[in-house]
């Protein structure tokens, strides 16, 4: 599994808790690509019900902690999931699906909490590459049609929550490099997307 580095000064202070929350994260993951179908349905449901709900009661919600469950559990698994596919071991659109929602939804539900992180642009990115991976996975009929709508709802919420707002405007803002992303993934629409949701300016 992906590494995390809890040493590091952002992640230090939640580092005995994310010690048994990351790996526990990575268990539920783990049956995501059980045999049994209707174990990697259960396994997907608990799997973002527990990073909807990660820090409610226990006080340990923040930037640092989201940005680490993505970068070693959530990443992770639609990469996996995309590799098993792409060599021919996981036959499940659906399954793939189900991930992508999962990505877009506890993304968006913590979105204020990870535009704190000065690295936000890297996770977003990161994000955005894995949905144009999935765009060209194999058996991609549903995906075609959904992970574009997926996006469309990402960049509208982080458009409303001001995420693409740089007076700079320069090639390294957020609003250009995503532009610049969505522009090579060559699908029409999207530019549109882009454009309904930031402005033709942008």
């Amino acid at each position: 599994p992906a590494s995390v580095d809890l040493s590091a000064p952002a992640l230090a202070a939640h580092a005995p808790w994310l010690r048994v929350w990351l790996p526990w994260l990575r268990a539920i993951a783990s049956l995501t690509v059980a045999q049994k179908g209707n174990v990697r349905d259960s396994a997907v449901v608990a799997l973002q019900r527990a990073l909807l709900q990660s820090g409610g009661s226990s006080g340990e919600a923040g930037a640092p902690p989201i940005s680490a469950a993505f970068e070693g559990v959530v990443f992770p698994l639609l990469a996996d999931l995309l590799q098993r596919a792409v060599a021919g071991t996981l036959d499940d659109e659906r399954l793939m699906l189900r991930a992508v929602t999962l990505l877009s939804k506890v993304f968006l539900h913590h979105l204020a909490t990870l535009l704190t992180l000065p690295n936000f642009s890297v996770l977003w990115l990161r994000a955005l590459e894995l949905l144009q991976s999935y765009l060209r996975a194999p058996n991609n009929e549903l995906l075609l049609e959904a992970v574009p709508e997926t996006l469309k709802n990402l960049l509208l919420v982080m458009a409303t929550a001001g995420a693409f707002e740089d007076s700079s405007g320069g090639e390294e803002s957020l609003a250009a490099m995503t532009k610049a992303v969505i522009s090579s993934w060559g699908v029409p629409e999207l530019q549109l997307s882009w454009e309904e949701a930031v402005g033709e300016g942008k």
